[in-house]
């Protein structure tokens, strides 16, 4: 795993294809990725890779992390592929997501486990974060978790 920080244009991400998001080969959503909502999420393949087109660095008042994992931090907006305690899946940003809801979790093989919310914690302290974009899919796994582009 590299951290976002040491990220340039031009370097691969790995990710998945998803089902619920395929468009004539292309794996982008059609809608705003917060307006995402499927019964189901499905990998169509195994560890693919995304190619990063810019990384941009920010300061944020606050950043958060989850179960305890002091070690995988997010800012309060960044996009997170997330199953919600009532079984639809969604692209929440961080600081939204519930006790109770799933984080997705990707593997080294691609596997998509749910991984349930815990705990929360938000420290509210200057933190640097960094808005990747990246194509041909829009979304990304960090620290394990599948997460979106914003």
């Amino acid at each position: 795993m590299v951290a976002v920080k040491n990220i340039s244009a031009g370097d691969t991400l790995y990710t998945i294809n998803l089902a619920e998001v395929a468009n004539d080969n292309e794996f982008t959503l059609e809608v705003e990725s917060q307006d995402f909502t499927s019964p189901t999420l499905t990998s169509t393949s195994g560890i693919v890779e995304t190619t990063v087109l810019s990384i941009t660095a920010k300061s944020y008042p606050a950043h958060m992390y989850f179960n305890n994992n002091a070690s995988v931090k997010f800012s309060l907006e960044q996009e997170m592929f997330v199953k919600t305690s009532t079984g639809e899946y969604k692209v929440m940003e961080s600081g939204t997501i519930h006790v109770g809801d799933y984080l997705i979790s990707i593997d080294d093989n691609g596997t998509i486990s749910e991984i349930p919310v815990l705990t929360k914690h938000v420290v509210e302290e200057i933190s640097t974060v960094y808005a990747v974009s990246c194509e041909p899919q829009d979304w990304f796994i960090a620290g394990g978790y599948l997460v979106h582009n914003k």
